[in-house]
């Protein structure tokens, strides 16, 4: 169990830090794997998995995987555009679960398709791509490295996180203590920052400008 442990704390502190180049590195892997699954089952549902279509579906969802690949390396506020309105949709679905519309595919499938709408109208219309994966995984890197000390403590289990997840047992644990919830905000807030900041130096590094420079030429409306 201690191992466990050390694993949460070290890989929630590399999150936590490294979160939105992680996410840059995962996210073509994600789009590949994704890739592979439509064209695949697009391949079985049109023509079955037999003799001939078997390789078909193979070569397809490879294709269609690497261009997602692709696409979402080179397109990455694009991909994270997609990714925020994939989250609404399930959002709302589930929300329609909650509400008792399970019954109701219709209805759930409306109430879905709306908070995928509004998720790409959102993420479109207020840039947020890069500081929305910054807050996201300075937030769960930092509750990993707590449910790592939370098990090392006792107070938690493995098995507590497997059935609900790392963090509704975090959420649970701080809910009642005010410290545990400042410790919480504060570090994700700090990480955050320290994400940015890193940010913020390669993009000088790499435009050559000066700090002060940089904020001319940003005030100016980058012209």
């Amino acid at each position: 169990m201690i191992f466990i442990a050390a694993a949460l704390v070290i890989i929630g502190a590399f999150i936590a830090l490294l979160g939105e180049r992680v996410f840059r590195v995962v996210l073509p892997i994600i789009g590949f794997v994704a890739g592979i699954l439509i064209g695949y089952s697009g391949v079985e549902a049109i023509f079955g998995i037999g003799f001939i279509s078997f390789p078909l579906a193979i070569l397809t969802s490879l294709l269609i995987g690497s261009i997602l690949a692709v696409l979402s390396y080179l397109y990455f506020e694009i991909a994270v555009i997609l990714l925020v309105g994939v989250v609404t949709g399930y959002g709302a679905m589930y929300l329609g679960i909650a509400l008792g519309l399970s019954s109701n595919g219709f209805w759930l499938g409306l109430l879905t398709f709306a908070g995928a709408v509004l998720g790409l109208a959102l993420a479109t219309a207020v840039p947020m791509g890069q500081s929305l994966i910054v807050i996201a995984s300075s937030f769960y890197g930092v509750a990993m490295v707590m449910a790592g000390f939370f098990m090392i403590g006792g107070s938690v289990t493995f098995e507590q996180m497997q059935r609900v997840g790392i963090l509704r047992v975090v959420s649970e644990r701080v809910d009642s203590n005010l410290l545990w919830f400042g410790v919480w905000m504060g570090g994700a807030i700090a990480c955050s920052y320290a994400q940015l900041a890193a940010i913020s130096r390669d993009l000088l590094s790499g435009s050559g400008l000066s700090y002060s420079e940089t904020l001319a030429y940003q005030s100016k409306g980058g012209k």
